[in-house]
């Protein structure tokens, strides 16, 4: 549980970075590889948890990430679902 509660803090710092690239508009390869692996990494810890209870929000970033055609519109959406998933794991381990 404190390996987890640490990979939470991690990726919380890392969202502020991932937010600063999000404000360019503009997403290089490589900006787009930085933000699948952040929402896999979150998305893959919150479906490791057995009684975590997210899986809508989960569902809502895969449907998303789908929609090849209006990936780059959706990316905004999509890395906010992450982060509010990420918030819920927070609160989670704080209980």
């Amino acid at each position: 549980m404190l390996k987890t509660q640490e990979e939470i803090r991690k990726l919380k710092l890392e969202a502020s970075n991932i937010d600063k690239i999000l404000a360019n508009e503009s997403y290089s390869k490589a900006d787009i590889g930085k933000f699948e692996y952040f929402i896999s990494r979150i998305t893959n810890l919150a479906e490791s948890l057995k009684d975590f209870k997210n899986s809508s929000t989960i569902t809502r970033i895969r449907e998303l990430q789908k929609d090849k055609a209006d990936y780059h519109d959706n990316l905004p959406l999509i890395i906010a679902n992450t982060k509010a998933l990420l918030d819920s794991l927070d609160e989670y381990f704080k209980i």
